[in-house]
C-alpha cells in the first residue's frame, strides 16, 4: 500500500509536463536572439580580420615595390578617350589582354602564392590557363555573414563565366568619391547580355568632371561634380599606381578598401532601371573594374542629399550584410566599422586621398 502511494506521488502529471516543455520552449526562445547576435558578431569580427589581412598585405606590397597595386590593369584595345572598360577586356582571350584587378598582384601577400605562380602575365583573365585560376577561391576574400564560397543559383550569373564555380570576393579597393562607373551606351543592358557595360571613369592625365555628392569645394547643383585629383582614392586610376605619399588627407582619413555590395536581386523600378534597364553587380577577385571596385560618392537613388552612400542598392557603392554599416580598412592599416548613420560627406571625403577637406573632430 505505502509503495503504490510514494509511486503515485512522484509521478508527472500531463499538465505538469506541457507547463514544463512550455518554460523550455519560452527559455529558448529568449536565448536563440542571444545566441544569433554573438553568432553575427564572431562574424564580423572574422570580417574585420580579413580586411585587416588584406590591409597588411597592401602595406607589404608597398614596402617591397614602393607603391600600390593599380586598381586596374586594362590594354590599350579596351581604353577610350572617355573611359576604360575591364570587363570587356577580361573577357579577351588574346595575347595582350587584360581587365585584371588589383587583388592579383596582391596574391602572394595573402598567402596565396600557388594562385599567384599559375598565372600567365602574357594573357588577361580569360586567356591561356588564366581563367582555371581566377574560377579558384583565394584565401579571405569572402564575407561570413553573407557567404562561405559561391552560391551557384545565387552568385553564378554575376561572374565572367557561367562556368566559374568559385573566384568571387566580398571585398574591393576605393576609387575615389567620384562617380567612377560608366554603363556603356552602346551595349544592351537585358541580362544576361550586359558583360560590357560598366568601365571605369578616370584615366592618367583626365582631368573631366564627375558627378557625386557635393563637398566644400566642389561644384554644387542638380549636378555636383568634383575634379578628378580631387575625387580619387587609392585604387580610382587605371594602369597607373598609387604611393602612400599621395595621400595627403591622411592614412587616417583615407579609405583604402571595403566591404561592397552583391546586388543579387535586379533592380526593376528606379531611375536607373528607367535609363539602362536591369542592373547588377558583378562579381571575381580576378577582374578589374566594379567587381573589385567601389566608390564612396555616389547617392542613390537620385537625391544627393537624402539618398545613402553605402547599401544603397547601386552597384558602385560598397555595401554589406552586416546590420548597421560595413567593414572598412584605411591606409594607416586599421579596419573600422562605419555606420549607415555616417555623415554622407564624411563618408563621401573618407574615399578621396587629396582634396583637401577637413573631416569634423570627432568622425576622425
Amino acid at each position: 500500500m505505502n509503495r503504490r502511494r510514494i509511486s503515485s506521488r512522484s509521478a508527472f502529471a500531463w499538465w505538469e509536463l506541457v507547463a514544463v516543455i512550455v518554460v523550455i520552449c519560452v527559455l529558448i526562445a529568449l536565448l536563440l536572439p542571444s545566441v544569433e547576435r554573438a553568432r553575427e558578431a564572431a562574424r564580423r569580427s572574422w570580417c574585420m580580420n580579413h580586411l585587416m589581412q588584406i590591409n597588411v598585405s597592401l602595406h607589404n606590397y608597398a614596402n617591397a615595390n614602393k607603391m600600390l597595386p593599380p586598381g586596374v590593369t586594362c590594354s590599350v584595345a579596351n581604353i577610350t578617350a572617355e573611359a576604360a572598360n575591364p570587363w570587356a577586356d577580361a573577357k579577351q582571350t588574346t595575347k595582350g589582354a587584360s581587365g585584371t584587378s588589383w587583388i592579383l598582384c596582391l596574391l602572394p601577400y595573402l598567402v596565396d602564392e600557388s594562385i599567384y605562380k599559375g598565372w600567365d602575365f602574357e594573357y588577361g583573365v580569360s586567356g591561356g590557363t588564366n581563367s582555371s585560376v581566377a574560377s579558384l577561391d583565394a584565401k579571405g576574400l569572402y564575407c561570413p555573414t553573407r557567404r562561405a564560397g559561391l552560391r551557384p543559383s545565387v552568385d553564378a550569373p554575376m561572374m565572367l563565366s557561367p562556368k566559374w564555380t568559385g573566384g568571387g570576393t566580398d571585398y574591393g579597393g576605393c576609387v575615389g568619391r567620384h562617380q567612377g562607373f560608366l554603363l556603356d551606351a552602346d551595349q544592351s543592358i537585358a541580362l544576361p547580355d550586359a558583360e560590357d557595360r560598366l568601365r571605369l571613369c578616370f584615366l592618367p592625365g583626365v582631368d573631366r568632371p564627375n558627378p557625386g555628392l557635393w563637398v566644400p569645394g566642389d561644384i554644387s547643383g542638380p549636378n555636383p561634380t568634383c575634379e578628378a585629383k580631387r575625387g580619387w582614392g587609392i585604387f580610382g586610376r587605371v594602369n597607373a599606381s598609387t604611393t602612400f605619399d599621395e595621400v595627403k588627407d591622411g592614412l587616417s582619413n583615407t579609405i583604402s578598401i571595403g566591404e561592397l555590395q552583391r546586388i543579387t536581386q535586379i533592380t526593376t523600378t528606379g531611375p536607373f532601371y528607367a535609363s539602362y534597364g536591369p542592373v547588377n553587380s558583378h562579381d571575381g577577385w580576378a577582374v578589374g573594374g566594379s567587381p573589385t571596385l567601389f566608390t564612396t560618392g555616389y547617392p542613390y537613388p537620385t537625391d544627393v542629399k537624402t539618398s545613402p552612400l553605402m547599401n544603397n542598392g547601386d552597384f558602385m557603392s560598397p555595401g554589406s550584410e552586416h546590420a548597421g554599416g560595413g567593414n572598412f580598412g584605411l591606409c594607416d592599416g586599421s579596419v573600422r566599422f562605419l555606420s549607415t548613420t555616417t555623415d554622407s560627406r564624411v563618408f563621401a571625403l573618407l574615399g578621396s586621398m587629396d582634396d583637401g577637406v577637413a573631416l569634423p573632430a570627432d568622425e576622425n
